[in-house]
């Protein structure tokens, strides 16, 4: 059994842990069958299992040594792993839920494989020891907040030119009878135009003008 006491937002721990002698047959017959050696743990009493396996040809391989990797969400300061149940709740504190679990066996150093040959087991006639010992790591994160975006923005200074169109909007505003004279124009201007130059080739004689002939007195 491992127990993690969370101080921050991941935690290692590792251990040994001896098999009982009643399950190292066990265990040889997955060894030689191509089995999978299968790992269970829950986070309190009334949790659900959550489980997962790795080769048992692959863990004699490694010589015993398994890593476990534990997704927790954060909800209690103690966590148990290691193929056993939580150590238990803390004055106060809820459960812990498992977001995530992997388990794999861990290669022995090439050293030690060059040595001892660990890494080329035959794994069908394979005879294991009288004891066996599993080596565990056991690693655990919770999740980590990301960074808050600010609810409101703080003002700047404004883009260049903002002052400039504000100052034509005004110009715009104040001259709004030119441009509708303008408009006017350029709308009717097949009808003035005419008008005007009838009225420039036909003058109108002033009132009170001479005739053409009078009487002589």
């Amino acid at each position: 059994q491992v127990t993690v006491r969370f101080v921050g937002p991941s935690a290692n721990a590792a251990g040994t842990h001896t098999l009982p002698d009643h399950q190292i047959e066990q265990l040889e017959e997955l060894v030689r069958n191509g089995g999978y050696y299968r790992l269970r743990l829950r986070m309190g009493p009334d949790a659900p299992w959550v489980g997962a396996s790795v080769s048992a040809c692959q863990l004699h391989r490694a010589s015993f040594r398994e890593e476990i990797t534990l997704q927790l969400d954060l909800v209690s300061p103690v966590a148990g792993g290691a193929g056993a149940a939580a150590a238990g709740q803390q004055g106060g504190g809820g459960g812990v839920e498992v977001l995530g679990l992997r388990y794999a066996a861990v290669p022995p150093p090439l050293a030690t494989m060059l040595t001892t040959g660990a890494g080329a087991l035959a794994c069908s006639a394979a005879k294991l020891p009288s004891s066996v010992e599993f080596t565990t790591t056991l690693q655990s994160s919770l999740p980590t907040q990301a960074q808050s975006i600010p609810v409101q923005v703080t003002a700047g200074s404004p883009p260049p030119g903002v002052a400039r169109l504000a100052k034509f909007q005004a110009q715009g505003e104040d001259g709004k009878g030119g441009q509708q004279n303008q408009s006017f124009l350029r709308k009717y201007w097949y009808i003035v135009v005419p008008l005007v130059l009838l009225f420039l080739m036909n003058p109108q004689q002033p009132e009170g003008a001479p005739g053409g002939g009078g009487q002589g007195g």
